[in-house]
């Protein structure tokens, strides 16, 4: 028997120490060469929540401006407040006119007329006939009402009806007032060989309106009272009105034609056509 000379175990004859065996190696496969590197991706904790990257503009993108929204009840533009401010300075203008014609027709009525008429005024002559639209309209109106409410058979006038009426009340102004001065303006034109403007022809018909305002609606008023004394007074104070408007109107065409004598037949012509006109009218409605 002998014995390992490396590490000393007892060996039989002829035995190989196990010290002395040599285990087989195992080698990593080698990459080939002149292959790439491969870079493997760093791998997130597991349990870690997953990053969000925000979208990135693209390289040389302009940069988007959103327009400015404008804000709801924003107030009026300076145009707008200025265009106001122009109507009521027209409007305020035009009754401070009406007083002063009206002042005018009792102390001087010949030159307040001949004035009126040299410079007629548009914005005058429809603040004169649009108000006497608005005080037929809303006495028409309160008839109305006062037929119904004093009925013993029901509503005498539907709503559509009342509508109705109001609205015929102003075109029926509105289309006299159109139709004197257009006849107006032919027949000084072809008796008297003169050129007069439409707004003439209105301001013409609009006299009618000054005294006749006032009256209508005062009559109107005393009416509700259903005092019989008062009644005949707002009766008489219309009269007034109305004569008085006539002649006025005279006064106006007398300062538009050359010839006198003319202005008789030029005046009843109007009325005529008017009347017939507006009779036509009522019965479209």
């Amino acid at each position: 028997m002998g014995f390992c000379t490396k590490c000393g175990k007892p060996l039989k004859d002829g035995e190989i120490c196990s010290c002395q065996q040599q285990t087989p190696q195992m080698t990593a496969p080698q990459a080939p060469t002149g292959a790439a590197p491969q870079m493997t991706a760093p791998q997130a904790p597991t349990g870690a929540a997953p990053q969000m990257t925000a979208p990135q503009a693209p390289t040389g993108a302009a940069p988007q401006m959103s327009a400015p929204q404008a804000s709801t009840g924003a107030a009026p533009s300076a145009a707008s407040l200025a265009q106001m401010d122009a109507v009521k300075q027209a409007g305020a203008n035009a009754a401070a006119n009406y007083f002063s014609i009206f002042k005018g027709l009792i102390s001087s009525p010949v030159d307040t007329i001949n004035s009126y008429m040299a410079n007629a005024n548009i914005v005058l002559v429809a603040f004169l006939i649009g108000a006497q639209a608005v005080v037929n309209m809303i006495v028409r109106l309160f008839q109305m009402l006062i037929s119904n409410s004093g009925s013993k058979y029901g509503r005498l006038y539907s709503t559509g009806a009342i509508f109705k009426n109001m609205f015929l009340e102003i075109l029926l102004i509105a289309v006299a007032a159109a139709i004197f001065a257009l006849i107006l303006k032919a027949l000084v034109k072809a008796f008297d060989k003169v050129d007069i403007t439409f707004t003439q022809g209105l301001a013409a018909y609009g006299i009618l309106t000054i005294f006749g305002i006032p009256a209508k609606a005062l009559n109107w008023l005393v009416g509700l009272t259903s005092i019989g004394f008062l009644d005949h007074l707002a009766s008489c104070i219309s009269l007034f009105a109305s004569v008085t408007g006539y002649v006025f109107l005279f006064m106006a065409i007398r300062s538009l034609c050359k010839n006198e004598k003319n202005i008789p037949l030029v005046m009843g012509a109007s009325y005529v056509v008017v009347s017939f006109v507006t009779w036509i009218v009522r019965l479209m409605f």
